[in-house]
Formats: structure tokens, sequence, C-alpha cells
């Protein structure tokens, strides 16, 4: 499925793709490269090098006034993709109040034989370039391309020594200010990698364009995350140096893994986007350390929402007449309902769990509920452990009571102790024994407390495994409480209805153990009432 309408909208390909036939007119060398369908339909065949050169070498000449030299064993830039880049650094300036008018400076590592985004911003916004690069064979076309385009004024082609990175490039070529970075990564941590081996799955489908890039461009130790996280380390001690650090990323599994390396050094102001074009889809991330800065939203493809369903919980009829059991005169559904509501607020409170009136339309009443700890589960477990504790006690008191009556029986037949004097000390025994136990308490609950884990954590419950997993991960981190929803209490042909509507949190399977509860909290209560009838 094509992607061009998820393109950046100020793209000129935008919806405008290029013309083959027209460019066919215009250039022979583009033409000798074409292909024509029997329907007369103009083509070229992308996994040809020499045509996938030809087409942005022209396109580069006819929709910038370019002109662009490349040799054919290194990357051949597309040149939609590399606007789609360019076009979010000027968004990016645009939201910072960046006027894109004066004088921006920015550094390109690893500028690539082709130059192309200096190249770019030079021709359309006049900003000036450190471009660096290692490969020699890059470094000489990067330098011809720039003298080719009189754009020596603004672009400074910069051979940097192999593993340097951002600390260098400035120290080498100090200016008053930098607006921003870019980069185009190695994606590759080794070949088996850049061949699909390890990286592709067997289901997803071969490339549509061949790949001409050498090896000291697309591999790199630890590839592109480990790049990327080398520039993170460099940001940390440029700061306030740089506007903007920047970088292209060509995996979404490397996205998760840059975020995680910026939340651990704190670097909590960056932003994200997805650069969209043809079959191939790419991802941006930004950081800075100027705080002041507007951050622009992440960019996401715009997909037709798929709103969830709410989770409908119908209440039982015989629940409903437990409630009802201990108010016989209430009549009228509108009543039921009422007083059903309240147990569920009781239920709320038990659970810690907040609740604010809604107003609403289609509900009878209706709550935002906010869950901040995990209440809910192991109901039963912990049922059971009270129930064993209250036995433990009771089999404990019987126990003291039968030695006293023992002790006190022979203190009398011997006549040698004091009754009064020996349960004076029992009673004392008993409150040190009752002291001691709270004090145990006082230090379990301070153990949870500076562990931050609450008891049931410690059984593994399996939705808190998974978040607890996901360090860094979009904003769940900043996140203070598991889930808010809307719970909504209704009347369905007669019946009342529960309805939990999703609104945010860590993890919607805390809503759905939530519900679960309540079904489950409703059969208890059914179980007791009809115990206590045949009482």
């Amino acid at each position: 499925m094509t992607l061009n309408k998820f393109m950046h909208p100020r793209n000129i390909y935008f919806n405008n793709p290029p013309d083959f036939a027209k460019l066919c007119e215009k250039y022979p060398d583009f033409k000798s490269h074409t292909l024509t369908s029997s329907s007369a339909k103009v083509n070229i065949d992308f996994k040809d090098p020499e045509a996938l050169r030809s087409l942005t070498c022209t396109l580069l000449k006819e929709d910038f006034g370019l002109d662009v030299h490349l040799p054919i064993d290194r990357i051949i830039p597309t040149v939609p993709l590399r606007l789609n880049y360019i076009l979010w650094i000027e968004d990016l300036l645009r939201k910072s109040d960046i006027p894109l008018d004066r004088q921006i400076n920015g550094i390109d590592i690893g500028c690539g034989s082709s130059c192309i985004y200096p190249l770019l911003g030079f021709k359309l916004n006049n900003w000036k370039f450190i471009a660096s690069e290692v490969d020699s064979l890059s470094l000489q076309y990067a330098k011809e391309n720039v003298q080719e385009n009189n754009a020596e004024n603004f672009i400074t082609v910069y051979e940097a020594a192999e593993n340097t990175m951002l600390l260098e490039i400035i120290a080498d070529n100090p200016r008053p200010d930098y607006h921003f970075t870019m980069c185009n990564p190695p994606f590759f941590g080794n070949m088996l990698e850049a061949q699909g081996i390890l990286s592709r799955s067997m289901d997803r489908a071969e490339p549509k364009s061949v790949c001409t890039a050498a090896e000291i461009e697309c591999i790199a130790d630890g590839g592109e995350v480990e790049f990327v996280k080398r520039m993170i380390q460099d940001s940390l001690k440029l700061r306030h140096k740089v506007l903007w650090f920047t970088s292209m990323v060509g995996k979404k599994a490397s996205l998760p893994l840059i975020k995680q390396d910026l939340h651990k050094h704190k670097i909590l102001h960056f932003t994200t986007t997805e650069f969209c074009q043809g079959r191939t889809m790419r991802w941006g991330v930004a950081w800075t350390f100027h705080d002041e800065v507007e951050i622009l939203p992440p960019a996401k493809r715009s997909k037709p929402s798929k709103e969830r369903p709410p989770l409908r919980i119908p209440v039982p009829q015989k629940y409903i007449e437990k409630v009802l059991s201990a108010h016989p005169k209430v009549k009228g559904q509108l009543n039921k309902v009422k007083f059903f509501c309240r147990e569920v607020k009781k239920c709320l409170k038990n659970l810690e769990i907040t609740f604010n009136k809604m107003q609403s339309t289609t509900a009878l009443y209706q709550y935002q509920v906010t869950a901040t700890k995990n209440t809910w589960s192991k109901q039963r477990q912990k049922r059971r452990q009270n129930e064993r504790m209250q036995g433990d006690t009771i089999a404990e008191t019987d126990a003291q009571q039968q030695h006293t009556e023992e002790f006190t029986n022979r203190c009398a037949n011997n006549d040698a102790v004091d009754i009064r004097e020996t349960e004076k000390s029992d009673q004392k025994n008993e409150l040190l024994k009752k002291d001691h136990m709270i004090d145990n308490d006082l230090l379990n609950s301070g153990y949870d407390t500076m562990s931050g884990v609450a008891h049931t954590s410690n059984h593994g419950d399996k939705s808190q495994t998974i978040e607890g997993a996901a360090v860094g991960q979009s904003n769940a981190d900043k996140m203070d409480f598991l889930f808010k929803c809307v719970l909504a209490i209704k009347m369905e042909d007669g019946n009342i209805l529960v309805e939990l509507s999703w609104i945010d949190g860590k993890s919607r399977e805390f809503m759905h153990q939530f519900g679960q509860y309540l079904k489950n909290f409703f059969k208890r209560e059914i179980s007791v009432y009809i115990q206590q009838q045949l009482l």
C-alpha cells in the first residue's frame, strides 16, 4: 500500500507524483532508463541502480535546480524522503519561534556522496551547513556537488575521523549557535542484519528498489540505536549550544529504545515523527535542552479512528434483589438504580478508587473513575489469608484460656502462687505480644512503601509485569495512575447495566481486571444472600 497520502503536506510530491513521460521529453539520460508499457505508461526498473541514480539526479535538477553526480556504489538517495526530513526541520524551527529568513546553521552527520540534505537546505532556505563525512569517495563527490552548485559559502564539507560525532565537529567548526543537527545513521549492526537475514521476517515482501549503499554507510557497531545513543551522549555535553538534535531511524523498533535512553538521561523535551513516501516509511526523533521551546506534537499517520466499544457488565437481578432486601419499601425502577449506585460507590471506596460525578444524557448515573493502584487483584487470596489469620487468633486465644485455667487450678491446689499476680503477668505478656505484632506490621508496611511494590505485585499480576517491563515507553512513565475510565449506570429493557469506557492509562488490561472484579463481586454477594435466606 502506498504511503504517499501521509507524506508531509508541504512536500512538492504530495498528491503530485513525478510525471515520467514529461521528464523523458526533457532529459534524454533519464529516458534511456525508462520502460514503456503496452498502455503507454512510462516507468523505470527500481532494481536497476543506473535507473535509480538517473531518477534522483533528474528530480533534483527539475524540481530544485541542483546538478548532482553520484557514484554507483554508494547510497542513491530518494528525493521525497530527504525532502520530508528537511520540511520537518522547518516545522521544528517554526515551532521554536525561529524565523526561517534569518541565518540558520545546521550540521549533517554523514552527508554522503550526494550531500543532499545540505544542498536542499541551501536551495530552499539558504541554510548554512557543516556537512561531515568519513568515507573518502563520498567526501570527494560531496565537495564536487557543493562546488557544482556554487554553495561553497553555505556548505562546508568536513572530513571527519571515523567514530567521531558532534563534539569533534563543533570543536573544529565553532559558530555562535547551531540551530539543528541531522543524521541518516547506518541502520544495521552487521552484514547479516543488513542482508535481511536477521532483521527481515519471512512473510515480509522483498524491497521494491535496489540498495547500493557501501558497508561503511549502512553498518555500524550496534546499528542505528547505538549510533543515536552516541549522539545523545555528545548532546549531554553540548546541551544549549544546539537548539535541536535530530536523527532519522530506519526501524520502528529502534524508537522505543532511543526514547528509553532519552528518559534514562532525564531528557524529556523530545518528539518523534513519521516520514512516509511510496512504500517506504522512516521515523525521526528530535530532542532539545531548551525548556522554553514549544514541542512539536509527534506526527503519526492519521487512521480512521476505531473506537473500542465500552466494556458492558449486566447486573444480575438477584443482586438487585439482595440490595433492595434492606429497603423493602423502595418501589420504582429509578429508586432501584439509586440504591444500586450507592453500593457501587461503596465498592469503589473500598477499592480506594476515586470517582467524580459527570453529567450525562445517555446514562442515569455517570462517574469518571481513577485507579492509582491495583486493589482488586487476588481478592480471594486476601480473604482466605484474613480468614486464616482470624482462625489462628481464635485458636491461640482458646489455647491461652485453656493454659490459664490449668495453671490456675494447679495454683489453687498447691496454694503456692498468688493467682491475681499470675493473671496480671499473663495480661502483660499478652500486651507485649500484641505490641510486637503491630511493630511487625509497620515494618512490613514500611518495606512495601520503600520498595514501591504492593503486596499483590509479588504474586505476579500479568499486566503489571508487562507494564513494569516497558521502561521508558511513550507517556506511561509519567502517569501516576493505572487507568481512568467512565463508569456509566444505565437501564436497558428493565435491566441495570454498568458500562466502562476507556479514557487513558498504562494498560486497558487494568480496566478489564476491574470489570471482572465487579462481575465476581456481584456473584459473591448473591451467594451470601442465598445462604442467608436458607438459614
